[in-house]
């Protein structure tokens, strides 16, 4: 996964805490409190807060107060951590799929349709437990958006005049203008296949989570685990099995 696409997940995070489903038993709880290196008691509902705002801040757009407080961020930075993350969405469809130059035109295209991908995000946070190293566990449950399974079923067909027109030992022989003129040729072909299947999105079979909110390095903050993010990042739209 390209870098950017994990930065972008550690620039945000919104409030929504919700007790329904089965709940999986979590390890020991420590109820002691906890303070911060600048003596702010950071409680269990901080923890569903800062989760809960992650999802809704990078994959919905959405940007509850409570959330932007804690994090101490306006709307306007919020809205910024939120296009970025869009932008690194874009990037990342380009490497996949080997988009190797697209335009502006075709990049705000895409940014637009993963905006409307994204809102079909399915999650629910299902428990939170102060662990006894002081950290905290949030569980939560996950319905992976299948936009890539379902572009890697369409592809062959739907790409198929595409590879007729330009076979593969043509491709040695172009020009870097007829190269060009192919590439946006097959990143537009990309974007309305997608534009074509998000009528139809569906999920994944749900996932349970546990995302730690942890301290950094230096305790000067609270994060969520980095292995944690690439974790979510991976469960939002799942990734596995899709190429064309």
């Amino acid at each position: 996964m390209p870098i950017s696409r994990l930065l972008a997940l550690f620039l945000a995070a919104a409030f929504s805490l919700s007790s329904a489903g089965e709940m999986i038993p979590l390890p020991d709880v420590d109820t002691t409190p906890i303070q911060s290196t600048e003596a702010v008691d950071f409680t269990a509902e901080d923890a569903v807060t800062y989760v809960d705002g992650i999802i809704k801040n990078i994959y919905l757009g959405q940007f509850d107060p409570e959330y932007m407080a804690l994090v101490d961020i306006d709307e306007t930075e919020a809205k910024e951590d939120y296009m970025q993350g869009m932008a690194a969405e874009v990037d990342f469809l380009s490497y996949y799929y080997d988009i190797s130059s697209p335009t502006k035109e075709l990049t705000q295209e895409l940014t637009e349709l993963f905006i409307e991908i994204y809102q079909h995000t399915s999650y629910e946070i299902l428990d939170v437990a102060q662990l006894s190293d002081g950290s905290f566990a949030v569980q939560i449950s996950v319905e992976p958006i299948d936009i890539y399974q379902r572009l890697e079923a369409e592809a062959e067909t739907f790409l198929a005049p595409f590879y007729e027109k330009y076979p593969s030992d043509v491709w040695d022989t172009m020009t870097d203008e007829e190269y060009e003129a192919a590439d946006q040729e097959w990143g537009r072909m990309i974007a309305e296949l997608l534009r074509s299947l998000i009528p139809d999105i569906g999920h994944l079979p749900a996932k349970t989570l546990l995302l730690h909110v942890v301290k950094n390095e230096d305790g000067a903050f609270w994060t969520l685990d980095e292995d944690d993010l690439v974790q979510l990042d991976t469960a939002i739209i799942a990734l596995n099995g899709s190429s064309l």
